[in-house]
């Protein structure tokens, strides 16, 4: 009977076109990493967890949707197994991602997961999919801890495509201040685990360039209010504003900031959590001249 090591080594979406397109092992009994053995005729599942409610609904939909395509188009079925991804809603959460990985590790039909979408979904389930000795691939997450080369035993079990926040911030900052001539910035986060680790990494980076970082600034919860955030932003009168904000706060952000002469002309760069649709419509004209970082597609163009 067909088996599978337990710990997969494909990219993100990838892993769904690698297991599909794939030939399996007849025996493999003696792989370091373990096996998973299936039963004649039985489904094999690849475990989906992501924000499937909320903001973040929009972006788990695209890969997951993805997923689901590329089984389609290999027939569904992995060495005469039906193939099929199972979708469960992490929603953007610490205490979601553990219910979801959760749900997904106890299903013996599933072989390895896509996702999760949100960093904090990664850190309340990625400690029971690696226990399991499962793998997750994330399209989406960018907490840089995630791949330190002396991460835990508990991240053992995960994999991402996406660049860390360590890349991304630097990439902002030499955008910043190489290309924009930025000589002082002012960070706003909304405290998240994300946020807060993408803020302190273009802090980072930015200082290291020779440019000075004037506040770093909280909203939301713990923190203060966008109007308030942005009005102690002018008062600092920085060259660049760095937004490391998920659709909804990002959008109310830039549309705050014509309400503070101060930040008149001022360039705004956002992390990849406004590379997103739902922040487009939500800022409305307010998103027009927004930097954001994101994937370099022109690199994969013909």
């Amino acid at each position: 009977m067909p088996t599978r090591p337990a710990a997969a080594t494909a990219l993100a979406i990838a892993l769904t076109a690698t297991l599909v397109g794939a030939a399996v092992p007849a025996i493999a009994d003696d792989d370091p990493l373990g096996t998973i053995a299936i039963a004649p005729g039985a489904t094999v599942t690849i475990g989906g967890w992501g924000s499937l409610s909320g903001t973040e609904a929009g972006t788990t939909e695209e890969w997951m949707n993805a997923a689901d395509l590329a089984i389609a188009q290999h027939g569904a079925t992995l060495a005469s197994h039906p193939l099929v991804l199972r979708r469960v809603d992490a929603g953007c959460s610490q205490d979601g991602g553990a219910a979801a990985a959760a749900q997904l590790v106890a299903d013996a039909s599933v072989v390895a997961l896509l996702g999760a979408n949100c960093s904090g979904e990664t850190l309340g389930g990625i400690a029971a999919v690696s226990a399991a000795g499962l793998t997750t691939i994330s399209p989406s997450n960018t907490l840089s801890a995630f791949t330190a080369a002396d991460r835990g035993p508990d991240l053992a079990g995960y994999l991402r495509t996406v660049p860390s926040d360590a890349v991304l911030a630097t990439v902002a900052a030499t955008f910043a201040h190489g290309t924009l001539g930025a000589a002082t910035a002012v960070a706003i986060g909304d405290g998240s685990t994300y946020s807060t680790d993408l803020v302190t990494m273009f802090g980072s980076a930015f200082t290291s360039l020779g440019g000075t970082v004037a506040a770093s600034l909280v909203v939301g919860d713990g923190g203060s209010t966008i109007p308030d955030a942005l009005a102690a932003a002018g008062d600092q009168a920085p060259d660049v504003l760095f937004l490391a904000l998920l659709p909804d706060d990002g959008a109310d952000t830039v549309d705050g900031i014509a309400d503070v002469p101060a930040l008149a002309g001022v360039r705004v760069i956002g992390g990849d959590g406004l590379f997103t649709q739902e922040f487009v419509a939500a800022a409305g004209p307010a998103a027009l001249g927004v930097y954001v970082t994101g994937p370099a597609f022109g690199m994969y163009a013909p």
